[in-house]
């Protein structure tokens, strides 16, 4: 009798997770890649963070679509559009360590060309502080931005260029 209890016991706790209490929470966020405005970038020793209006960047035929139902010129200009139905805004974690590229010209007027720099650098700029030559930050919120994020941390951010 012992011996059968024993094993109802040890089938109960291995159906029940063998006695352990703690949950597990090995959830995977996946990676995404969002769009839209830069509003505010919070740097600091301890905390870092992005507050971002999220939108969508459309091309072709959507692009179109998209702009006809909202009443937009259609097609719209240079075959992109941009909808942001919803202006709230957004805060995420942003990694000191983010890789972050930046649009600006090309030497000897050969157009626009992509920058890497480093977290640090593009927050100083963005306050005023020695940005490079031909790199201009035209304010908070006037050129959109894509953010790689992973668990909902930004690892990644990219300027997108708008003609």
């Amino acid at each position: 009798m012992s011996r059968l209890l024993a094993v109802l016991l040890a089938i109960w706790m291995a159906a029940c997770g063998g006695g352990n209490t703690s949950e597990s929470s090995s959830t995977t966020v996946p990676t995404v890649k969002v769009f839209g405005w830069v509003k505010f970038v919070e740097t600091g020793p301890e905390r870092y963070g992005v507050d971002f209006d999220e939108a969508q960047f459309l091309t072709g035929t959507e692009a179109a679509a998209a702009a006809a139902a909202d009443g937009a010129e259609s097609p719209p200009p240079n075959d992109f559009y941009i909808r942001n139905s919803d202006p709230a805004l957004i805060r995420y974690e942003l990694d000191p360590s983010a890789v972050v590229e930046l649009t600006g010209e090309a030497g000897g007027g050969g157009g626009i060309t992509m920058f890497p720099t480093t977290v640090a650098e593009w927050t100083a700029w963005t306050a005023g502080s020695g940005a490079p030559a031909g790199w201009v930050w035209y304010g908070q919120a006037l050129l959109p931005f894509w953010l790689t994020v992973e668990n909902g941390r930004v690892v990644e951010v990219t300027e997108q260029y708008l003609p």
